[in-house]
């Protein structure tokens, strides 16, 4: 048998190598493959191939519901059907964006302290997550953006203050925008809240709050020429020794409140005594006192505020002049705030001028001596009612505005020389 196969094994090499080998590595004439092979031009297959397209997107911005601030760092797992595809997280701008080559059938965000949110199928666009838990009691957090109202700009550095009672004690927390006009601040206080937002040349803002979390935008006025300024009326007076006379104190509060002030008001007090202020028709006086002679302290509160007006007539001051001279009375403005306590405007003062002169009461035929004809002139006046004789404004010497017998007798007393003053 071994025989046999090996017989049958040498006949089939005889009879394979007696065959020509064709093929593509004979490149010869006579190779009908290779003839083949370079006649063959290559045509595409017209049936157009199936390429790879996204099939979902899900680009999202998160934020809170109630501040509008966005979420960093929340969870976003994308899926399709049950399967989940994918998992990311949002930026510090609460941003998320992914392409994916599945089909998403929902979206579901989620955070730490946030109900979770389902999408159904892509999610794209801006979607908020509420909170779960509950705002402690006196908790507030709020946050915004502060921006000029003429140019639409963000203010920078502009002062967001919060403030209130706790137990019985005031406090405040405050902050300052950033480049972006943006602020944030959060504090524990009672059941009410004042926010104060002031910036220096701009009109203050505020309002009052409960516990809770807030988003406030707030857009201030720049402050209108003059606003926080005071000044004296009249500017400019003469009076004459003996003379019991009267200064007003005015103020521009623009468009805020006038609702508390401090100033000093200094004169010589070799000219003038201040005998006495009272509130004016638009202002209030709580306290009064003397730092020292010719130095008076001036300060007053109201809480519901008076105005805004561009002249609120706030104080009168009534002064004896007793020696003759030339005063500035200085205005020294050192506060002046609203009903919210933001400043108003920027306080100035306005000093008003007083020149006293000679006394010429009693004189009242003007010949430059008091003597008893004027006396009988006054006593005649009285009488008689005829103006005509005499000069009426030199003839009230007792200054209670009447002109009469009392008046009469007075000047025969200092003629005589019983009084030596009026």
């Amino acid at each position: 048998m071994k025989i046999i196969n090996c017989i049958f094994f040498i006949l089939t090499i005889f009879v394979l190598s007696s065959i020509p080998m064709y093929g593509f590595y004979d490149t010869s004439a006579s190779n009908p493959l290779y003839i083949i092979q370079q006649n063959i031009q290559y045509v595409p297959d017209p049936t157009p191939q199936p390429t790879i397209v996204p099939q979902g997107i899900t680009d999202v911005t998160i934020i809170d519901s109630v501040t509008k601030d966005p979420i960093s760092g929340a969870r976003v797992d994308t899926h399709m059907v049950e399967n989940l595809i994918s998992t990311g997280y949002t930026n510090s701008q609460g941003k998320y964006i992914r392409v994916s080559e599945w089909t998403v059938s929902y979206v579901e965000i989620s955070a730490d302290d946030y109900d979770t949110l389902v999408i159904e199928g892509q999610a794209l666009g801006v979607f908020e997550l509420t909170r779960t838990i509950p705002v402690p009691a006196y908790y507030y957090e709020v946050s915004g953006v502060i921006t000029d109202t003429n140019t639409g700009e963000p203010i920078i550095d502009a002062k967001v203050d919060i403030s209130g009672y706790l137990n019985g004690d005031w406090g405040y927390t405050s902050t300052q925008t950033d480049a972006s006009g943006y602020y944030s601040l959060t504090r524990n206080t009672g059941n009410t809240a004042k926010l104060v937002v002031t910036k220096e040349n701009y009109t203050p803002a505020a309002t009052t709050l409960e516990p809770g979390i807030y988003n406030l935008d707030f857009s201030l006025k720049t402050i209108p020429s003059g606003t926080g300024t005071m000044w004296i009326v009249p500017a400019d007076q003469t009076v004459q020794v003996k003379d019991r006379f009267t200064v007003e104190v005015h103020v521009n509060t623009g468009e805020q409140k006038f609702a508390a002030y401090g100033v000093n008001l200094t004169y010589n007090s070799n000219i003038l005594t201040l005998e006495k202020a009272d509130p004016g028709p638009d202002g209030f006086l709580s306290a009064t006192s003397v730092n020292q002679p010719g130095n008076q302290v001036l300060s007053g509160f109201d809480p519901q505020g008076t105005g805004p007006s561009e002249d609120l007539h706030i104080l009168t001051i009534t002064f004896l002049a007793h020696a003759t001279g030339s005063d500035v009375p200085d205005l020294i403005v050192n506060d002046i705030s609203d009903v919210n306590f933001a400043t108003i405007g920027i306080p100035t003062g306005i000093n008003g001028k007083v020149t006293v002169v000679e006394s010429s009461l009693g004189d009242v035929d003007d010949n430059g001596e008091i003597d008893i004809v004027d006396a009988l002139l006054v006593a005649r006046y009285y009488v008689s009612g005829n103006s005509s004789i005499l000069d009426l404004s030199r003839a009230d010497v007792n200054k209670d505005g009447n002109v009469d017998i009392i008046d009469a007798l007075r000047i025969a007393q200092y003629y005589v020389g019983i009084i030596t003053s009026f």
